[in-house]
């Protein structure tokens, strides 16, 4: 089948298993896209220092398939080594923070949890 969107959350510890960071990966997300799907990858990486290759990697290794890979970072901040999570978009087309969210937001209240 083919997907608008398929969103990878897998994690050892705080690393990306080593099996979701090939080209063969890459190229079977790809194939089961449709033209104008997005693969959302959440990373925990640094900008900075010991643990910003798996950021680096990840965005190698999809930028060798996909033609727009895009980074989105959680914190404001990204002059820090502190590790914080990312977004990688990665599509055949060009990404933009907004058309990841509703044109309505959902707000949860406490009730919706009972």
């Amino acid at each position: 089948g083919k997907y608008d969107a398929i969103i990878i959350d897998v994690f050892v510890d705080t690393q990306v298993p080593e099996a979701f960071q090939t080209t063969k990966i890459a190229q079977l997300l790809h194939d089961h896209l449709t033209a104008k799907g997005v693969v959302l990858m959440n990373i925990i990486a640094s900008i900075q220092g010991m643990h910003r290759a798996p950021l680096r990697n990840q965005i190698a290794c999809l930028q060798t398939i996909f033609q727009h890979v895009t980074v989105f970072p959680a914190a404001v901040s990204l002059a820090s080594a502190a590790r914080q999570n990312f977004i990688v978009a990665a599509s055949e087309s060009e990404q933009r923070l907004e058309s990841f969210l509703p044109e309505v937001p959902l707000v949860l209240t406490d009730d919706f949890w009972r």
